[in-house]
């Protein structure tokens, strides 16, 4: 039996920036990140990107039921299934992040 993710939590956090701040053609005064924590067992892997609230919900309601589950050992076979689930073509769901 293999080792499967047995948890797969979701967090966004809106982080207030100290003064407005801009990139030349939008302004903003806030940061979105959303945090994904996927565990097996103890063992507990982090990520996280700099994205909407929306991503987080996507997450959520798209992603989390294909990584519950999953081989750990197989991460290849979980991102293959999560990027199955996108029902436009994936390059429009991808972001920087941090894994």
């Amino acid at each position: 039996m293999p080792d499967c993710v047995d948890r797969l939590e979701v967090a966004t956090y809106v982080i207030p920036t100290q003064s407005p701040e801009s990139d030349g053609t939008f302004e903003w005064d806030k940061t979105t990140m959303v945090l994904v924590r996927a565990s097996l067992d103890e063992v507990t892997g982090l990520g996280y990107t700099y994205a909407d609230r929306a991503t987080g919900v996507f997450i959520e309601e798209h992603l989390r039921p294909r990584a519950v589950g999953a081989d750990a050992m197989q991460p290849q076979l979980t991102w293959e299934a999560m990027r199955c689930a996108i029902p436009v073509a994936p390059s429009t769901c991808a972001m920087p992040g941090k894994a």
